[in-house]
């Protein structure tokens, strides 16, 4: 067992791990996995663990138990931290900060011009190691993630210490000792062949721990879990337009506006504003009678069946200072809360938890919303400092939290849960916000907002939607870049403007005429060449990728760099393309073990495809990006997708061909790109009057006009390439 002060390394043969993890649950809620010393061909080191003991308090913001690791050499690093001074409270501030092997300089350094310095104690660090990709026979693969993982009285993170190596830290941020009185996994590591592969493993073998522990349903994995129904849709938030100025007359009328605009939002979140409150402490579950003198009653009036969900914003812990001793929410909830300063907050007991989250989601449900936003899980960590444990009172609140939206049919959106605690325990919650909150017209923050949202969904990608957050479609400064992101990411789509500021143009390309969003089969994450570079000063573009269906899957490249005037290179490759399959191998779509197929590469701002060579190079310019849609080709054919949309892939299906022919369904009628190698194709009936434009040499465009109707499309190769020649698009 890892006694306190020793050293774990952590070189030793990947391939044989699996034998090990076998024997680390061979007793219910016992551990057996042996962590001493180095690991051995037939033992080798699976988690660090802590054997059973009493670990004393010694300070609320300090450590129970340090352990130091012993890493192979580092190349890369990915550290993934909030800025100095805000830990533990995260939030929606774990940014990726990008180092080499020199810890203490990365320490020292301003990698992301929108925030401070990096903070040294950290969630997850992602490490590229020297070990060269491919190497089966390695003692190591090349990448490296290492995961600290809470236990059900403690929690664990990793601290850069002041040498420069990299500690993993448990305690409870509490004055109570925590008796140990079985071996306690505090981390665990995978290894990959890429960043995701490392990532993945780490979090699969967490789910292995959880799953014998906890006695809670639930899935650990994102693809098991149900997407909530509103989020398919198209949604509107009060927050980034109006902030707290919100009122029942305010947000009525811009209800009556939504349902009148020709964009089709389906869902309308209020955000923060409403509260009975006193500094920031809450009073009641009820708005203010002041400016809702209705309550909900005359909002919730406006549901119809384009309108057709509403959801509401709360805090965690009552409001964002927690709250008021004078309160109304009753004797049954207040004496179940706890003191810290003069708030507020649950958490007392398990039983006292469950009964407050039941009390505030059923007062959610009970005024007619149908899901809920629950902000700054992860400073609830911060205000109970010098409690007895509160990383144990973290996990009854979570836990209750979740089981509570769940009971009710309430879906939840996590919005600042990201922290040593709260991503363990979204056992049916499925989304989850990723970035810093997005400010209109801040080209900056938006710069790092896709940065931080793309690398953090490497890691929480595994177990939920990344949320992006709301934008401004009407934006000058930011809306096209982040409109992409939007559509790449999988996760929820939700506008801010006001509805009179909608711009269609920026919003259509997300959906289908009933705003039933466009989404990949797996949210994007960075390609194997972006993971460790840092795009704000490098000439190198930030790739990400994502599966698309019928085999697809789109590339977006990014210049970030914030140099005046600079450009940036970018090159899509075939091992960006294998990267995009292998993120499904937890779904029935994917099919890892066939042969790659023949791709064509299809340019959506020129409008044409062309053979995927095995690299698609591009030069961007600053604060712009370019999308390649990789396409399987299938006896000389391939269906793009609607010309019109983000993700072209996404509105058509059921693809056959031969040689001679091509059918596929279209969602909604509107222009489709379509690939033929050979000879110019022609509109089979219903559809031959439509025409048949030739874009470029073996790219076509059927020109339907943009409608709601559903349609089934067949194409036939002419005998002679000449006949019936269609007209050539100019752009």
């Amino acid at each position: 067992m890892i006694v306190p002060g020793s050293t774990v390394p952590l070189t030793f043969r990947h391939n044989l791990r699996t034998a090990a993890l076998i024997g680390i649950l061979l007793q219910p809620c016992i551990l057996q996995a042996e962590t001493s010393g180095k690991g051995t061909p037939q033992q080798p080191l699976a988690i660090l663990t802590l054997p059973p003991q009493t670990l004393q308090s010694q300070n609320k913001a300090k450590s129970l138990h340090s352990q130091k690791i012993e890493l192979p050499p580092i190349e890369r690093i990915c550290w993934f931290a909030s800025d100095a001074g805000r830990w533990p409270a995260d939030g929606n501030r774990m940014l990726p900060w990008m180092g080499g092997s020199d810890l203490k300089a990365l320490l020292s350094g301003t990698p992301n011009p929108t925030v401070k310095t990096p903070g040294n104690q950290g969630f997850l660090a992602l490490i590229q190691t020297g070990s060269e990709p491919g190497q089966k026979n390695a003692d190591t693969q090349p990448f490296l993630a290492l995961l600290p993982i809470p236990g059900d009285n403690t929690m664990s993170w990793l601290r850069i210490t002041e040498d420069g190596s990299i500690a993993c830290e448990t305690g409870t941020l509490g004055t109570e000792p925590v008796n140990i009185s079985r071996p306690l996994p505090t981390m665990v590591y995978g290894w990959g062949e890429t960043p995701f592969d490392a990532c993945r493993d780490a979090w699969a073998q967490a789910e292995k721990i959880f799953r014998s522990t906890e006695k809670t349903s639930g899935s650990w994995w994102r693809d098991d879990k149900e997407y909530p129904e509103p989020f398919r849709y198209l949604g509107w938030c009060s927050w980034e337009q109006y902030k707290k100025n919100i009122d029942e007359s305010l947000l009525i009328d811009a209800a009556r506006r939504i349902e009148q605009s020709p964009i089709p939002i389906r869902w309308m979140l209020v955000d923060d504003g409403f509260q009975q409150q006193q500094n920031l402490k809450l009073r009641s579950f009820a708005p203010q009678q002041k400016t809702f003198p209705s309550q909900w009653k005359n909002l919730l009036a406006r549901r119809s069946e384009k309108l057709r969900w509403f959801g509401l914003w709360h805090c965690y812990h009552g409001l964002w200072n927690g709250i008021d001793p004078q309160n109304d929410l009753g004797n049954a909830v207040n004496s179940g809360l706890i003191s810290s300063g003069n708030a507020l907050f649950p958490g007392k007991t398990e039983q006292d938890a469950q009964t407050f989250y039941n009390a505030y989601m059923n007062s959610v449900k009970q005024y007619g919303f149908d899901f809920v936003k629950i902000d700054v899980q992860c400073e609830y960590l911060q205000h109970m400092q010098g409690q007895p444990n509160p990383a144990r009172m973290n996990r009854w609140c979570t836990t209750a939290l979740e089981n509570a939206c769940h009971n009710l049919n309430l879906s939840l959106l996590n919005c600042m849960a990201i922290g040593p605690m709260a991503p363990f325990h979204t056992k049916h919650s499925a989304i989850t916000r990723c970035s810093i909150d997005y400010h209109f017209g801040n080209l900056n923050e938006a710069r790092s907002h896709i940065y931080q949202s793309f690398q953090n969904t490497l890691w929480m990608g595994h177990s939920v939607w990344p949320d992006h957050d709301m934008f401004h479609s009407s934006d000058p400064a930011c809306s096209r870049l982040l409109a992409i992101t939007k559509a790449l990411s999988g996760g929820p789509i939700y506008l801010s403007d006001a509805p009179e500021d909608f711009r269609e143009e920026t919003v259509m390309p997300f959906v289908l005429s009933d705003g039933l969003i466009l989404r990949p089969l797996a949210p994007a994450i960075p390609t194997g060449n972006s993971t460790f570079i840092n795009p704000f000063d490098t000439p190198k573009a930030y790739s990400v990728i994502a599966p698309l269906p019928n085999g697809a899957a789109i590339a977006t490249s990014f210049n970030l760099n914030t140099k005046s005037g600079s450009r940036a290179e970018a090159s899509i490759t075939m091992d960006d393309y294998r990267l995009s399959r292998n993120m499904l191998a937890r779904t029935r779509q994917a099919d890892t073990d066939s042969p790659l197929p023949k791709l064509i590469a299809y340019d959506p701002d020129a409008g044409t495809c062309t053979p995927f060579t095995g690299s698609a190079p591009a030069d961007i310019a600053q604060d712009s990006y370019k999308s390649c849609i990789l396409v399987p080709e299938n006896h000389g054919w391939a269906v793009i997708g609607r010309a019109d949309k983000y993700l072209p892939p996404c509105t058509v299906s059921n693809i056959r061909a031969t040689d001679g022919t091509l059918s596929f369904d279209l969602a909604e009628e509107g222009p489709v790109i379509v690939y033929s190698a050979r000879t110019t194709p022609e509109l089979a009936p219903p559809h031959n009057n439509t025409p048949v434009i030739r874009v470029s040499e073996s790219t076509y465009k059927l020109d339907f006009p943009v409608g709601s109707k559903k349609t089934s499309v067949t194409l036939k190769r002419t005998a002679d390439h000449e006949k019936s020649a269609p007209r050539t698009e100019t752009r």
